[in-house]
């Protein structure tokens, strides 16, 4: 099995969205936000789901 998915380290994926980690910790136990993945104690992120988060939460700015 050939695995390519990315995955984020809690620590990176708080500074690509400019939070802190435990409001990272807050919306995974409330389930809100990004998907990860837990193996053992340890907490990841796919790459592709921080990068579409922030694609549909991208605000155009009209300039007139």
């Amino acid at each position: 099995m050939h695995m390519t998915t990315t995955y984020l380290t809690e620590a990176e994926v708080s500074k690509v969205l400019g939070v802190n980690q435990r409001t990272l910790q807050g919306w995974r136990l409330q389930r809100r936000i990004l998907p990860f993945t837990k193996i053992g104690r340890t907490v990841r992120y796919p790459a592709a789901a921080v990068e579409k988060h922030l694609a549909e939460n991208t605000v155009a700015v009209d300039p007139k």
